[in-house]
């Protein structure tokens, strides 16, 4: 307890450590370990377990917001018997344990508690700090407080699963720690008010109580917290001045007991929820305090930590949130690096696990294959502590091999497939919602991932949704985009940050039904996370992906051409009248190959072609991509893009000249050069083409020299004496103006669209942004317009991604059947390995799969919904 003098009066000591206050009763993040310390767990030898949450106090109950009782007694654990020669039981009263129970209900595996606290020293010294600060304005005010603004509330926000509730829960504990004391005791030198405050908390740790105020399915959050308080129910609660007598109660509770933190956690998940609410509790703590320190002399310290479900309080907690009492302080929970799930996953291994529960991965014997693993881990859950912890269970409970790369990516295929059969696990992965609405703001999320480094005022800009202006914050309430923050010191920048489980469950339940296909595909095109702007180079090419997938599931009795897929971007382009528009099966896969500006039409490899986009790695030639497709002859040809969206400098003809001189050589190619600043002879000459200048070869044999002549465009054949008006190629005196003269050789044709072509192609909004650097809103607005009018265009594709779910019973087998869902774009492989793992078969066991009328086959997630019997193949 602060005195005025600066030092602390002893707390009064409780005699039975179980006189703190209950933990919640259901947390929804990931337990935290035993001081985890990386390189071996020596913190955890000497850290104390001072507290028994189980066993709430007397003069406390903790309660949860209806009134149940948090802790007691914990449940009777069902007989076990061992079966088989792994790590899994057998519950004698309810069978062999399935797939879920091990990983959700940690049966036979690593316990939630065993999970290691890592990678968090900074956030728990923000926690700290915050708080501190308060106590040290109480204990240096002078007079009367009048102004609250300077105090500010600690709000923790991310996507659940990050382990937002953990780090309240662990606070205490965690400070404890020696690398923690370490860490703070460098972080206060310095600051005379930290210093004080530090020495003072740790002076009371052995008393410190963090008090759960869980407020899940309320929707008054002070009515909640008296009823914790007062150890009564909350329908019981009738009190019109609850804050009040909140605040009163929460000190006299932390007079008896000493350094108290106040935990409201599922903050946002209610549409009552008013975050000002908690803030007049705070200014009535703090003023309660005050008012105990003026009188006495003494007063204890209350910190106040405030995690929402997803990020819902970012709607309130920026700058200017109206009639706010006090301050605010965000702290975006970081998720962990590939450095830190290594250390997660070595003690989760290790031998400070009992054995019978330890992680026990197949064939993970080699160093480089275990940084390779991590680095996967890392990009597959975005290193979220509750998926990474399913997803190293999932691994251990399947016993996929690990022993080299290949390996490994195809374990994860696997414990990807397996997760999302779990329907408690599939929901993470993707709002249940698939409407158009939801879409719509999944794309609007996905579009500001990749708007690189965001301020935190983005998350109360909104924008609209079916007529309703809805915040960025509100639409992540239940999207799974988590924020990164960009610097652990800096708390106002960020990213955001969509892992690859979760790409690949909303390519499943969008596909190429949904909105965000094009989003899907440039989140997907693994360009550093420095070199974001070039993402913008790539929407063109994208834009075309989003029609050849519309088009790919509609009915076309014959093959397209790009003259005709593309009219007006292609319309005048004698070789795209005879180019098959065909991106293949994947019109969005992005493909890294080398390609080398000789190759001839049997030159390129057949794997590229009619591929999605293709991206040359070291920019040989000049286009920024290709596309290769097959002529309606049969022949291979190659549509080749220069993106000069994100150009500051005019383009001219001489522009054009090196370009042109610098792409493919030999292939048939159509040369497309997409741009926002055109020169103004060159702009001219296109407006007054129709909007799209295609300059083409003399013949089929002579190639065409084009230059600028006093007001028109000349066109010649090449070391011909005569120029010509183009396009007419009528004779004319006209004479070029300068030496720049680009030459067209035959099999070439450069398509040069105005910008207003291209624009109609990719959105008004972003050729607007991409004329400076990029702007988030207008980015986000022009992929809105251009993915509703893709979905519009193509109503029938919506079906594509349904979910199916089939019943299944082993042949002869007694009992209920069991449900299988899946989607149909999951390959069959997928369905099969589903099928198996609810039966529990083996991964890979053969079967029949037998209708009343016979076996049927797995094919392409076609399978119908109904009943099926399964026949095992000896």
């Amino acid at each position: 307890m602060t005195d005025k003098a600066g030092g602390h009066g002893g707390a009064p000591r409780v005699d039975n450590d179980a006189a703190t206050a209950g933990s919640p009763a259901e947390e929804d993040e990931v337990g935290a370990g035993a001081g985890y310390k990386r390189g071996g767990p020596d913190a955890a030898a000497d850290q104390k377990r001072r507290r028994k949450e189980s066993e709430p106090a007397a003069d406390m109950v903790a309660l949860d917001a209806r009134g149940k009782r948090i802790g007691g007694a914990a449940k009777a654990e069902p007989k076990r018997r061992r079966v088989g020669g792994g790590s899994l039981f057998e519950d004698a009263e309810h069978g062999v344990d399935t797939f879920a129970d091990a990983v959700i209900r940690s049966k036979g595996t690593v316990l939630d508690s065993d999970m290691p606290f890592v990678n968090r020293h900074e956030e728990l010294w923000d926690l700290f700090k915050v708080n501190a600060e308060n106590m040290a304005f109480l204990r240096t005010a002078k007079g009367a407080i009048d102004n609250f603004r300077p105090w500010r509330m600690l709000f923790c926000v991310q996507y659940f699963g990050s382990g937002k509730t953990t780090l309240g829960r662990v606070f205490f504990e965690q400070i404890q720690t020696p690398d923690v004391q370490k860490f703070f005791e460098m972080k206060v030198k310095g600051d005379t008010d930290l210093e004080h405050e530090w020495a003072e908390l740790k002076t009371s740790l052995d008393s410190a109580v963090h008090v759960p105020l869980v407020v899940a399915d309320v929707p008054d959050v002070l009515r909640a917290a008296l009823a914790v308080a007062t150890g009564v129910t909350y329908d019981a609660v009738n009190d019109p001045f609850a804050v009040r007598t909140v605040a009163a109660k929460v000190v006299e509770f932390a007079e008896r007991r000493g350094p108290t933190l106040l935990h409201f956690d599922e903050v946002g998940s209610d549409k009552g929820h008013n975050i000002n609410d908690i803030r007049r509790l705070a200014v009535a703590v703090w003023t309660e305090l005050h008012s105990r320190l003026a009188t006495s002399g003494r007063s204890p310290m209350v910190y106040f930590l405030v995690t929402g479900r997803s990020t819902e309080p970012f709607q309130s907690i920026g700058r200017g949130s109206v009639g706010s009492p006090c301050g605010n302080h965000f702290l975006v929970l970081d998720l962990l690096k590939a450095e830190h799930v290594g250390d997660v996953r070595q003690w989760l291994s290790g031998a400070d696990i009992p054995a019978e529960r330890r992680l026990k991965l197949n064939n993970l014997t080699d160093a480089d294959a275990g940084c390779y693993l991590d680095r996967v881990l890392t990009d597959a859950t975005g290193g979220a502590p509750r998926l990474l912890l399913y997803t190293l269970r999932a691994l251990a409970y399947l016993q996929c091999s690990l022993g080299s790369n290949d390996e490994i990516d195809s374990a994860m295929n696997s414990v990807y497939s397996a997760l999302t059969k779990v329907p408690d696990i599939a929901r993470e992965f993707i709002p249940s919602r698939s409407d158009a609405d939801a879409k719509l703001e999944f794309s609007y999320l996905l579009a500001l991932s990749l708007s690189g480094v965001l301020n935190v005022s983005i998350m109360e800009q909104k924008f609209v949704v079916s007529g309703r202006e809805v915040s960025v914050a509100t639409m992540m309430r239940f999207q799974p985009f988590f924020l990164s923050r960009v610097d652990k010191k800096d708390v106002e920048h960020f990213t955001l940050e969509l892992p690859l489980f979760y790409r690949r469950r909303a390519a499943q339940v969008f596909g190429t039904g949904g909105v965000p296909m094009l989003l899907l595909a440039l989140s997907q095109s693994r360009v550093e996370a420095h070199e974001r702007w070039r993402l913008f180079e790539l929407v063109v090419p994208h834009a075309v992906a989003v029609r050849a997938a519309f088009r790919k599931v509609g009915v076309a009795p014959t093959p397209s051409m790009w003259a005709d897929a593309l009219p007006n971007l292609f319309g005048k382009s004698n070789i795209a009248k005879a180019l098959v528009f065909d991106l293949g099966a994947k019109p969005f896969e992005c493909t890294a190959a080398r390609v080398t500006s000789g190759w001839g039409p049997e030159g390129v490899p057949p794997d590229l072609v009619s591929r999605g986009t293709v991206f040359p790695p070291d920019k040989a030639p000049s286009e920024d991509a290709f596309h290769f497709q097959r002529k309606s002859d049969g022949t291979t040809a190659v549509v080749g893009w220069q993106m000069k969206l994100f150009e500051a400098t005019t383009f001219t003809l001489a522009t054009l000249r090196d370009e042109v001189g610098k792409c493919m050589k030999v292939i048939t190619e159509v040369f497309v050069v997409t741009c926002t600043r055109f020169g103004a002879e060159l702009g001219g000459v296109i407006a007054k083409n129709g909007k799209v200048l295609v300059l083409g070869a003399w013949d089929d044999t002579t190639s065409a020299e084009y230059a600028m002549g006093s007001e028109q465009l000349l066109v010649r054949a090449a070391g011909a004496e005569k120029w010509c008006v183009f396009p007419t190629k009528g004779e004319t005196s006209d004479v070029p103006k300068n030496s720049t003269v680009v030459t067209v050789r035959s099999g070439l044709e450069v398509v040069l669209p105005h910008p207003e072509v291209v624009s109609e192609l990719v959105g008004k909004e972003i050729m607007k942004s991409l004329r400076g650097r990029p702007n988030p809103e207008l980015i986000v607005t022009g992929l809105g317009q251009v993915l509703s009018k893709m979905t519009a265009d193509a109503p029938a594709a919506a079906a594509v991604s349904d979910t199916v779910v089939i019943s299944v019973q082993l042949a002869g087998a007694a009992g209920a059947a069991v449900n299988v869902e899946f989607s149909r774009a999951d390959p069959p492989g997928d369905v099969k390995d589903g099928i198996c793992l609810a039966l529990g078969l083996g991964e890979g066991t053969r079967f029949k799969l037998l209708t009343t009328s016979g076996a049927v086959r797995v094919v392409n997630g076609s399978l119908s919904a109904g009943n099926y019997t399964v026949e095992v193949v000896p």
